[in-house]
């Protein structure tokens, strides 16, 4: 009983920690853009078992890929995009995949999926057999989520 209070206050704080940090770097860089040339990238890395590979990508293109080419349509996204780790290999790769998905403003990261109301409308729009909980368990199932991160462009040449 005292290890899992002791390991339910440890989760509960790092949430805390990770909404703290996030809304600390998010904010200033929301006040900071620069009107509508600003670009956002989110890059999130994925635990796959190797068992689960072929799930894995079989629900990311049936069940991710609709739900961002909705996103896309409603000019909420920019893109989405799935990448497969080449190299380094090995049993102690941190993560085998990693999803990209560009935006044009910090309102738009934060509007895709932090806004509930328009995540259950999308869901039901593009899967409408779907619930979130069978959403959510399906892909908990089939991958780790290592970590996400949000990326601001600063500059480029093409």
């Amino acid at each position: 009983m005292h290890n899992t209070l002791r390991f339910t206050a440890v989760i509960g704080w790092v949430v805390v920690i990770c909404v703290a940090f996030l809304a600390g770097t998010l904010v200033p860089a929301a006040l900071t853009q620069s009107g509508t040339d600003s670009q956002y990238v989110t890059v999130s890395y994925m635990k796959v078992d190797p068992a689960k590979e072929n799930a894995y990508v079989q629900m990311e293109r049936k069940v991710w890929k609709p739900m961002h080419e909705q996103l896309v349509k409603d000019g909420k996204m920019k893109s989405w995009s799935l990448y497969e780790v080449r190299f380094p290999g090995g049993d102690n790769r941190e993560y085998g995949y990693l999803t990209v998905e560009t935006y044009n403003s910090i309102q738009d990261v934060d509007g895709s999926y932090g806004d509930a109301a328009y995540f259950a409308s999308l869901l039901k729009k593009v899967h409408p057999k779907k619930t979130e909980y069978d959403l959510m368990f399906e892909t908990l199932n089939n991958r780790t989520l290592v970590r996400s991160e949000v990326l601001k462009l600063v500059d480029q040449t093409k």
